[in-house]
């Protein structure tokens, strides 16, 4: 099933609640949403899709981004965890696909910034001064639950696993990168004139801002609650950077 078609949030709510929804005259702001009955919708969802961290529960869930093989439900409070967890991830089978013989992968907090509405109803964006020592401690934070360091025998890379890992970037839209997109370039084995070493950097956050907009205007527009902890971090966005420096072995990728 293509993302497209699904709903980009599932609110699972007490039957009566859920019923009440459908006749509040706010079609408009629910035409990317879904009220469903806690009671009486589990079977059919739960057999249509998977939910993280948890089969079903109330509270509200964004659907992953990414190209799953069976759509997932992410419930609010786990969406940033759960998406820096798949792309680190995914960032460590690449370099394996690619033939890599080490790599060390960590995250970087770049910038925060503050999200409101003016009396005129657009969004404002305001940047947050943080203090070096806060960058870092947060930075640290990041590389502690994120970061890979890995060293590898190093193989020759085949039109296979380089396929694979084109497949697997663009699983995890870590195409959009004009750097990542770089590095498969360069680790074509179709192509000569091999590199041997090669640092990238790249958002990490842009999945993460998409739904958190989607979060601050149903918090704006009152169409439901989200919880306490979520509505706070709804009025935030933060820029988080993936770096990687990666190597190879000689005959792996490519300069130009």
């Amino acid at each position: 099933m293509e993302n497209a078609a699904l709903k980009k949030v599932i609110h699972i709510e007490n039957d009566e609640l859920a019923l009440n929804y459908k006749y509040r005259g706010v079609k408009s702001d629910l035409s990317n949403i879904q009220i469903v009955s806690y009671e009486y919708d589990k079977d059919k969802f739960v057999n249509q899709y998977d939910f993280y961290p948890s089969t079903w529960e109330k509270g509200t869930y964004f659907l992953s981004p990414f190209k799953e093989e069976k759509p997932i439900y992410i419930k609010a409070e786990h969406l940033e965890n759960y998406i820096l967890e798949q792309k680190s991830n995914a960032i460590s089978e690449i370099a394996q696909l690619l033939g890599a013989s080490s790599y060390d992968f960590k995250l970087e907090l770049e910038e925060e910034q503050n999200v409101s509405y003016d009396v005129n109803g657009q969004i404002n964006y305001i940047v947050v001064e943080i203090d070096a020592s806060i960058k870092q401690e947060q930075s640290k934070k990041l590389a502690k639950e994120f970061a890979h360091k890995e060293t590898y025998r190093g193989k020759p890379i085949t039109i296979e696993s380089y396929e694979e890992a084109k497949k697997m970037a663009e699983k995890y839209n870590l195409t959009s990168s004009p750097r990542i997109r770089t590095l498969l370039q360069k680790c074509n084995p179709n192509v000569s004139n091999k590199i041997e070493t090669m640092k990238v950097s790249f958002s990490m956050t842009e999945e993460i801002n998409e739904s958190l907009n989607i979060a601050f205007n149903l918090n704006i527009a009152n169409i439901f609650k989200l919880s306490a902890g979520y509505k706070k971090v709804s009025e935030s966005r933060k820029s988080i950077q993936g770096l990687l420096n990666i190597e190879f072995l000689k005959l792996n990728c490519n300069a130009d």
